[in-house]
């Protein structure tokens, strides 16, 4: 990631300020995915994702912003985390805040043939962006496209994070929902709490 506010950190396959050129491509797919939080102060988050980015390659990429209550806006850090065409990063997105900070994570579903991956991130102005842990199904199978939707909510009372992430195989028509835990004030390492499958027909 770059980050475009506070302490710049090197994070992978991100460089500065290239949003315009990279999101207006044909095809980038900019606004494919969409979410926002408050920040407590009148303002708020916001994350798009753009998974055809750059042109149409499927790589993908996502920008963070943060727009004050007077409704400035500021770039707050963009880019990829595999940089590998197909993986269609940014497809799904989803962001939530607490008092540890900003957290959002964001689905690859097409890594490694399809199987998934969903990537969870810590955003505070001090550090930036913090790559904290991904996210795969327990039994990964190509074709599986993990992280098709994903939510996260952050709880207060016990500092974690909660995803909720579905994936959906083209091979057997069927539906699973995963729902994880992540402990912020901890090594940041995700529990699975419950798995559910829908069969069709």
């Amino acid at each position: 990631f770059i980050n475009l506010k506070g302490q710049a950190q090197a994070f992978p396959n991100f460089s500065d300020q290239q949003s315009a050129a990279t999101f207006e491509q044909e095809n980038a797919q900019f606004g494919f995915s969409t979410d926002v939080v408050h920040d407590n102060n009148g303002g708020f988050y916001s994350i798009v994702g753009s998974p055809g980015s750059p042109g149409n390659s499927d790589t993908g990429k996502i920008i963070l912003n943060h727009v004050d209550e007077n409704g400035n806006k500021t770039v707050l850090a963009e880019g990829d985390e595999s940089n590998v065409a197909g993986d269609r990063f940014g497809e799904s997105v989803s962001i939530c805040s607490g008092s540890g900070g900003v957290f959002f994570a964001v689905a690859a579903p097409g890594v490694s043939g399809n199987e998934g991956q969903v990537y969870y991130y810590s955003y505070t102005d001090a550090l930036g962006v913090d790559t904290v842990t991904d996210l795969t199904a327990i039994s990964p199978s190509a074709n599986d496209y993990y992280g098709t939707k994903l939510q996260c909510l952050y709880h207060e009372d016990d500092e974690k994070v909660y995803i909720g992430v579905t994936d959906y195989s083209s091979t057997s028509n069927d539906v699973e929902f995963y729902l994880n835990s992540i402990d912020v004030t901890g090594t940041g390492d995700a529990t699975n709490l419950a798995t559910s499958t829908f069969t069709n027909g």
